[in-house]
């Protein structure tokens, strides 16, 4: 991970997507967040390279070209605190592989400029979030799996992952004990086939699980 800075610091920012206009609106979106953006990618080469060389606190990256959105960031996940992921709309695949390879904010590319500001800036908070508009359209993964049975309890606990919550966080939420969200993550995971969160999500948000 990158090294500390200081307190004052401002925070040191990568925008990468083809399309030098996509480029041009992630910067404005950046700019309440009193970003410094210290370089721009049109390619997952060039971004992993400038990554290596900046070690940014943050890493918003649209549509590029091979290899896959999740296979650059999991190349990434080391060199920036942050990752921020723009997808297509309907694209249910490619969020579910971006939730599995750690993305902490994933939004619609067709999302508003002031959308991806507070995405941005719950990324810089160290918060996960998935837009909902991103889960408005889902493709259907359940032709080849059976599709998992979740009880309401489980859904809630889904739920409440997919904003980021932690443990304690959903035990208060559902006035429950830690432990036992626990076991409904146990149960979760078991019935998705996942070992952690991200995996969980992941499968979920393909499955078309999540409200």
């Amino acid at each position: 991970m990158p090294a500390a800075s200081p307190r004052d610091a401002r925070p040191t920012a990568i925008v990468a997507d083809v399309l030098p206009l996509v480029r041009a609106g992630m910067v404005r979106a950046l700019e309440p967040c009193g970003c410094e953006v210290v370089s721009h990618a049109a390619d997952a080469l060039e971004l992993v390279d400038l990554a290596r060389r900046h070690r940014p606190h943050l890493v918003v990256v649209g549509t590029l070209g091979p290899p896959s959105p999740a296979e650059v960031a999991a190349t990434l996940r080391p060199l920036a605190t942050a990752l921020v992921a723009l997808v297509p709309p309907g694209d249910a695949r490619a969020v579910a592989e971006l939730l599995n390879a750690a993305v902490d904010v994933i939004v619609t590319r067709a999302a508003e400029v002031e959308t991806l500001t507070d995405a941005v800036r719950r990324a810089l908070a160290g918060g996960r979030w998935l837009d909902p508009a991103v889960m408005d359209s889902r493709i259907d993964l359940t032709a080849d799996v059976g599709l998992p049975t979740l009880t309401t309890r489980e859904r809630e606990v889904l739920a409440l992952l997919q904003e980021g919550r932690t443990n304690r966080d959903i035990a208060r939420q559902l006035f429950v004990s830690v432990p036992t969200v626990k076991t409904h993550l146990a149960h979760i995971y078991a019935k998705l086939g996942a070992t952690n969160r991200n995996e969980a999500l992941g499968r979920a948000v393909a499955l078309g699980l999540l409200p």
